[in-house]
């Protein structure tokens, strides 16, 4: 299948990118790259292919790298673009051009060639970004964009330049970035390393290192200090941290000593919640990876939030902007509840919780490019306090039978062991129905009564660590009489599993549910 040239595009104009009437909306463009190769006079091809078929993709597809980036470019990209002065200014439809850089085009296009690609899909340029109309019909295809290329590049502080992989960014913190990293075996992360290239030229540096974490250092190199660093890996290394002294043989110069560590991606939170993901060994583990980041992650659009992760979950939804968040995370609550109810495994103890059932999480309040946030005693708290870390339930004992969705009021009914909780002079005691075994529990609610059976946990980095229990969440009745749900401190013991039946419980809701044992088998 061949592309059909829509507009040619040069440096030398110094004219803004807008789009012509020769385009048909929903076709897919793809930025030629020999072009874009040039330190000067560059310029590029759009290509538009009208009869490619997303769902028929078998030798119809021509060989392209994608671009993963924050749409507001970070300072470091802002001083190296503007050094550069290769400014290229896109027609936004909204009043003023937005501006990146011949430049950032320019290396990505060599990491294009590199990985054996000549066209790059780059949202900026082969979506009509002045056009509702060619938008709904693009973004459904946003998933099969990102997993049918023949690599992605992530270029974390922006595209308008390549920066150094030291330097922290807020690319996990978009709602976007999600899948167009994960959906593609192959993606990459381009940027510039000054360091370990020192490293390579031992006739010219000694280098000296300490550390009780290695930190990732398996750069590709395409052009001088420019590189490739496979994101899986980096995400292996985030505790790495290095202590390292270089010094010039020849003048006897420490041209760096101190620390290296790997904060290209961001930091905290929501860069765990992307290694669950990313670094996934089962569909737990990466559903509760889309999950957290969920919660996590800003955009533009409040939908976009779902709409951007709905299909690494599985899901598909009619894009709607008309429709709320709440009631979008609501249907997929609904859609993915009976396999793997990961939605359970996001808030940490002490989290807020939704009032209405107790199971579900609280969704936190939605600002236009604003870090989630919670309103804890009035005050904005960030959801990232809240958010598990290094640990995922990989296996889930808990079934949800009436999944507890955003937008209703009847809770929501699980299948469990459940083990009450009673009180041993001064301890807390955790006891099988019955069955007189007792193991120490340390209440973080102190009103809880009982304890209900999630799953088996797991590290999301392996460790020499290794969990011996399952996690459990603690259980009480409210005041109106509806159960309600705790994270708990604890966990049950393994081998106090399965020598009680399943019971059937309604968390939050209307008031008067009852523990009802069942004939549910594990698995079932």
């Amino acid at each position: 299948m061949t592309g059909i040239p829509i507009k040619t595009f040069y440096e030398s104009d110094q004219a803004t990118w807008s789009y012509q009437s020769t385009h048909v909306d929903g076709a897919s463009r793809f930025i030629t790259v020999s072009g874009l190769l040039a330190l000067t006079n560059a310029e590029f091809s759009l290509l538009e292919y009208r009869d490619l078929d997303w769902n028929n993709v078998d030798g119809q597809i021509p060989k392209y790298v994608a671009i993963s980036h924050t749409w507001n470019s970070s300072p470091e990209v802002i001083k190296l673009s503007t050094i550069a002065n290769r400014p290229l200014h896109i027609d936004m439809g909204e009043g003023s051009p937005s501006t990146i850089s011949w430049h950032g085009l320019r290396q990505a296009a060599l990491a294009a060639r590199y990985l054996g690609c000549e066209l790059l899909w780059l949202d900026f340029i082969c979506v009509h970004q002045n056009s509702l109309d060619d938008k709904k019909l693009q973004i459904p295809n946003m998933g099969n964009i990102y997993k049918n290329a023949t690599a992605v590049i992530v270029m974390p502080g922006g595209v308008s330049a390549a920066q150094d992989f030291e330097i922290e960014t807020e690319w996990a913190t978009r709602a976007w970035t999600v899948q167009e990293a994960a959906l593609c075996p192959n993606t990459y992360v381009l940027g510039m390393d000054y360091v370990w290239l020192l490293k390579r030229k031992a006739d010219d540096y000694l280098w000296i290192e300490t550390s009780a974490w290695p930190g990732y250092q398996d750069f590709t190199y395409i052009e001088d200090s420019l590189a490739l660093a496979d994101i899986r890996g980096i995400l292996n290394h985030l505790q790495g941290v290095i202590h390292i002294e270089v010094t010039n043989r020849k003048t006897g110069e420490v041209v760096r000593k101190g620390t290296w560590e790997l904060k290209c991606l961001g930091d905290g939170a929501v860069v765990w919640a992307f290694a669950a993901l990313l670094l996934a060994k089962t569909p737990a583990m990466r559903q509760v990876g889309v999950w957290r980041s969920l919660w996590l992650r800003k955009s533009k659009y409040p939908q976009d939030t779902v709409y951007s992760m709905m299909h690494l979950l599985g899901v598909e939804i009619e894009v709607d902007y008309n429709r709320s968040r709440e009631d979008l995370i609501a249907e997929v609550v609904r859609k993915t509840s009976t396999s793997f109810p990961s939605w359970l495994d996001i808030m940490e103890h002490g989290a807020p919780r939704e009032l209405r059932q107790r199971l579900f999480p609280t969704i936190p309040t939605f600002d236009v490019q604003q870090i989630p946030i919670f309103t804890v005693e009035k005050q904005p708290v960030p959801v990232e306090k809240y958010i598990l870390t290094q640990t995922y339930m990989k296996i889930f004992n808990i079934k949800v039978l009436i999944p507890a969705a955003a937008s209703a009021d009847n809770g929501g009914l699980v299948c469990t062991e459940i083990f009450e909780i009673q009180n041993s002079r001064d301890n807390e005691t955790l006891v099988i129905n019955g069955h007189g075994e007792a193991y120490h529990w340390n209440l973080s609610n102190a009103d809880s009564t009982h304890v209900m059976l999630m799953g088996a946990e797991d590290f999301i980095i392996p460790t020499n660590a290794f969990i011996q229990h399952l996690a459990a969440y603690e259980i009480k009745k409210s005041k109106s009489g509806a159960w309600e749900c705790f994270p708990g401190h604890g966990g049950v013991p393994k081998e106090f599993v399965g020598k009680t039946r399943r019971s059937h419980l309604r968390i939050g809701g209307s008031p008067g549910s009852k523990i009802t044992e069942c004939d549910c088998a594990d698995g079932d």
